[in-house]
C-alpha cells in the first residue's frame, strides 16, 4: 500500500494507518495525490537535510495528521541563495 509506505517514511509523529489514511481521504483529490506522496516527501527530506547542513533553521516535522490536513506535500522546497541569516540594518532616529 502506497500510503503505508509513505506513513512509515514520514519522520514526524504519526498515529496508526487507519487514522492517518482516514485523514488523508478527506481531500477530494486523494487518489490523484497518492502516487506522488512518497516522491514529494523524499524531496522535502533531502531539502531539509541540506538546509540544516548549511546552517539554516529547520523546524521540527509536523505531526502527520497536521501535515495531511495542511496539504504540506504541496509546500515549495529549495534553498534560497544567500547566507543562512542576513543582518537587517535598522536606522534608529537620534534625539537632539
Amino acid at each position: 500500500d502506497e500510503f503505508e509506505i509513505f506513513r512509515k517514511n514520514y519522520p514526524g509523529t504519526k498515529r496508526g494507518l487507519e487514522t492517518e489514511f482516514k485523514t488523508f481521504k478527506k481531500h477530494k483529490d486523494w487518489k490523484q495525490v497518492l502516487p506522488e506522496l512518497n516522491s514529494k516527501l523524499s524531496k522535502q527530506i533531502k531539502d531539509r537535510t541540506k538546509k540544516s547542513e548549511l546552517g539554516f533553521f529547520v523546524p521540527e516535522w509536523k505531526n502527520l495528521q497536521t501535515y495531511l490536513n495542511q496539504r504540506a506535500w504541496e509546500e515549495e522546497t529549495g534553498i534560497n541563495n544567500g547566507s543562512p541569516s542576513k543582518d537587517i540594518s535598522i536606522k534608529i532616529p537620534t534625539i537632539e
